[in-house]
């Protein structure tokens, strides 16, 4: 049984500073959605003009965690994940509702 995730969308902008990237589940050669990589830019002094954050959620249960609720679709513009995103590193902090970005 082969479990793996694949990263090999692109990043979907919904914010000009923040962008989501579909996080594919590989179980068995089936491919499933099963979360998100989050980026964003950071004003963090991380040595490069551009910096950004990126960390991921999941909306599936692969590790026995309660994952994030979906509804809508990234490629349709309403997108809804609950809850909020916190990224750990910055303190970058907000919502996707309905396709955008919202921060908190």
């Amino acid at each position: 049984m082969t479990h793996r995730h694949v990263y090999d969308q692109k990043c979907v902008p919904i914010d000009e500073h923040v962008c989501l990237r579909p996080t594919v589940h590989d179980h068995d050669g089936e491919r499933h959605l099963c979360g998100y990589l989050i980026a964003h830019d950071t004003d963090r002094e991380l040595g490069a003009p551009d910096a950004r954050c990126e960390g991921g959620i999941s909306t599936c249960s692969l590790d026995g965690r309660e994952p994030w609720t979906k509804t809508g679709e990234l490629e349709d513009g309403d997108l809804t994940l609950s809850p909020s995103v916190l990224c750990v590193t910055d303190g970058f902090h907000g919502y996707v509702r309905d396709g955008a970005w919202v921060p908190a």
